[in-house]
């Protein structure tokens, strides 16, 4: 009975043995006579599932397995699906004696949006096999400009562009004029001289979205010669254009009375303040405003003004224009007894003595206006810098108009300093012009 048993079992460690053998070693030798009896293992290297493209699509695939016998290949193509029916993007039949296939692919004609897109591959015997992947068509940006004139810059405008499917990233301008440049940006701002007044230039703007995908717009222009007309009329005024500057040295050779004579001409922040020395001290800015007129303006026919609201802190209490205590009524303002004040924020203005030629602070010429001014403390001791805080605040206004054109600009200028003499703030900001 014992022999049988071991009989049996040695049997089964036969048969055991046997399949196993068959596994390692038959199955493999059997491919050698049936390749590709599994079929082939396609995949797809680039790109990615379900990523952007746009403008061309590069397509990489290939066979897995290196037991497929390609010759047994009948038909083998890259195809995209319409979304009816298959339609080959390239047949690789002639190829298919390699492993691996790319292509590059032209998708400009195809909508936006998901795209099925498959490596098919057929044998002599009829079976079929593929791999699939979706592409996401990139919708491009839409490009939508304006050019205008400011009196200082062209102005070229693509604010109005947008992108179907995601954000614009860049804006680029190509100023095709005698000599073409190029700048940047979704609002660009072009020196007014570089663009040639009443003549035709071309204009494109490139715009990239955030997928790769760009559409460039070109167009022809002719900006307006306002200039042109003034030349033949009577003398009028005309403001052109009009800026304030507080930097670097005043132009036209206008001196600071205000200032230390070696300095009579730095625009900007200035104080003299010591608190190791006796007072009085002095903290300023400086600033000049430019107005620019057009050819054959009589400078006597000009307006020219300007205007402030200002509140001054000065031993912690808050002054109006005239040195007296604000008082803020209902109606928002700033009165005391019968007299209209004009604090910062309040709704009045203060004139500021600018509507006339004064030969101080003005210089005039043919093609100009120009005054320079430094508000802030010309006088104040340790006492006014009590605390908190010595403050000046005040928004000012400037105007230089006539019937053939008028200039504006509007600025803040603040001073602040600390009761230990430190200067926290003295700046011009919010600078506003028009044009």
């Amino acid at each position: 009975m014992k022999k049988k048993i071991v009989l049996v079992i040695a049997i089964l460690l036969i048969i055991l043995l046997s399949v196993m053998a068959y596994s390692q070693i038959f199955v493999p030798v059997r491919s050698l006579f049936c390749i590709g009896c599994d079929g082939p293992r396609l995949k797809f290297n680039h790109p990615e599932n379900n990523v952007f493209v746009s403008g061309v699509a590069v397509l990489d695939a290939g066979i897995n397995n290196g037991d497929f016998n390609t010759n047994t290949i009948s038909y083998l193509a890259f195809e995209y699906f319409d979304g009816q029916n298959w339609q080959v993007i390239e047949d690789l039949t002639g190829n298919k004696f390699i492993r691996n296939w790319d292509i590059q692919w032209d998708i400009d004609f195809l909508p936006s949006g998901p795209l099925p897109v498959r490596i098919v591959l057929r044998n002599t015997e009829g079976k079929e096999w593929s791999a699939r992947l979706t592409l996401n068509i990139n919708e491009a940006p839409v490009n939508d400009f304006v050019v205008s004139n400011d009196g200082r810059s062209t102005v070229l405008d693509g604010s109005n562009s947008f992108d179907p499917d995601g954000f614009i990233e860049s804006y680029s301008w190509l100023v095709d004029t005698d000599q073409p440049f190029r700048v940047e940006g979704e609002i660009a701002f072009v020196p007014i001289d570089d663009i040639p007044i009443g003549a035709e230039f071309g204009l494109s703007l490139t715009t990239i979205d955030n997928h790769g995908g760009g559409t460039t717009t070109h167009t022809l222009l002719t900006l307006p010669c306002r200039r042109c007309d003034f030349q033949e009329r009577p003398k009028s005024c005309g403001c052109e254009k009009m800026d304030v500057i507080d930097a670097g040295l005043t132009r036209h050779g206008q001196e600071m009375w205000w200032m230390p004579e070696d300095q009579n001409r730095n625009l900007g922040e200035y104080d003299d303040i010591n608190m190791s020395k006796p007072s009085p001290f002095k903290i300023v800015h400086n600033f000049q405003v430019i107005a620019d007129l057009f050819p054959n303006s009589d400078q006597n026919k000009c307006f020219e003004g300007q205007r402030v609201k200002v509140s001054y802190t000065i031993e912690g209490i808050v002054r109006d224009w005239n040195g007296v205590e604000s008082i803020l009524n209902d109606n928002n303002s700033f009165s005391k007894g019968q007299i209209i004040l004009c604090p910062f924020g309040g709704p009045r203005w203060c004139d500021d003595g600018y509507n006339e030629v004064f030969e101080g602070k003005q210089h005039v010429d043919q093609n100009r206006i120009v005054w320079i001014d430094g508000p802030g403390y010309h006088v104040f001791d340790e006492d006014d810098i009590a605390p908190p805080i010595l403050d000046f605040l005040a928004n000012f206004e400037a105007r230089v108009s006539g019937s053939d054109g008028s200039c504006q600009c509007n600025w803040d200028v603040n001073i602040t300093v600390l009761p230990d003499g430190n200067v926290l703030r003295n700046r011009l900001f919010n600078k506003r012009c028009t044009p």
